[in-house]
């Protein structure tokens, strides 16, 4: 049996802690500022120490649950409390597993084991989820047993490519809230009812997302940036000028897409269509817009 330190306990630590749970590890939970409590989970309750109580002490495991940008202050204070372990692990797709170094024993493990969800408040599991992990064999060794046992998906990825992944799920996973949010927003202006609003947006980005199922996406792609409609860009931008934060977003979807058409091949006349409207945005001072 494991004795497993949790150091954070929002929405990844409680994920986390479940993890261990079925692991039937021994788990004591620590936070910085929260006061000493005891917590229910599921069927189980929980003390929550705070910082204060650490011991020296070498653990089996340690979980960086924290968010990405106290790594460095929480792990330097672990480090100055000696505190180690023979795995540390951190749930950032950011951050390289090599900065848990401080607080790894010697010829220990590290593990970088970044799950690719948004995660929900009331979030529970992260069973067919899918885990990017990096670090030292014995650390991927544990990330993969760890997935498995959560029926969730692992992979493995380089520290090279850590970066990149990380911004493609900042994409996948909050662009879509943008989206939403600012389709709802120009919605409010109108006099029609949020009872009628809000659920066909949602069911238009559902059917969007529900026809993505190869990455052949450009040929579902419709509106009027996919007919290569210069006029009703026009016609948008001009509508957008007095809502300078949302006529931003729409130059930068424009730009985006048309850029993305272009470069999978289009019909010589759309070509042309989409060039002008590039040529249109080019023309644009988008740093005035938002003065």
């Amino acid at each position: 049996m494991s004795n497993v330190w949790i150091v954070g306990f929002g929405r990844v630590g409680h994920l986390v802690y479940a993890i261990e749970q079925q692991l039937s590890s021994i788990v004591m939970v620590f936070t910085k500022t929260s006061k000493e409590r005891i917590v229910s989970i599921g069927d189980k309750e929980t003390y929550i120490k705070t910082y204060q109580t650490f011991f020296t002490s070498t653990v089996d495991r340690i979980w960086i649950c924290t968010p990405e940008y106290t790594y460095f202050s929480i792990l330097k204070e672990l480090a100055d409390l000696n505190v180690k372990a023979n795995l540390a692990i951190h749930t950032s797709g950011w951050h390289s597993p090599k900065i848990l170094e401080p607080i790894v024993i010697e010829k220990g493990d590290w593990l970088s084991f970044h799950p690719m969800v948004s995660i929900q408040p009331k979030a529970t599991h992260l069973k067919n989820a899918y885990v990017s992990l990096c670090g030292t064999d014995g650390g991927i060794e544990f990330g993969k047993m760890a997935a498995k046992f959560i029926c969730a998906h692992s992979f493995i990825v380089s520290e090279a490519d850590k970066k990149t992944l990380h911004l493609l799920c900042q994409f996948a996973a909050n662009v879509p809230y943008a989206l939403f949010a600012a389709a709802l927003e120009l919605g409010q202006e109108t006099k029609i009812s949020h009872e009628i609003l809000f659920p066909a947006i949602k069911q238009m980005m559902n059917q969007v997302f529900d026809s993505i199922t190869t990455d052949t996406i450009h040929p579902l792609i419709t509106g009027p940036i996919a007919r290569g409609d210069l006029e009703f860009v026009q016609m948008s931008l001009e509508f957008l000028q007095t809502r300078p934060h949302l006529l931003k977003f729409y130059i930068g979807y424009v730009q985006y897409l048309t850029t993305y058409l272009l470069h999978k091949g289009v019909p010589y006349d759309k070509l042309q269509q989409l060039q002008k409207i590039q040529q249109t945005l080019e023309g644009m001072n988008v740093s005035a817009i938002m003065d």
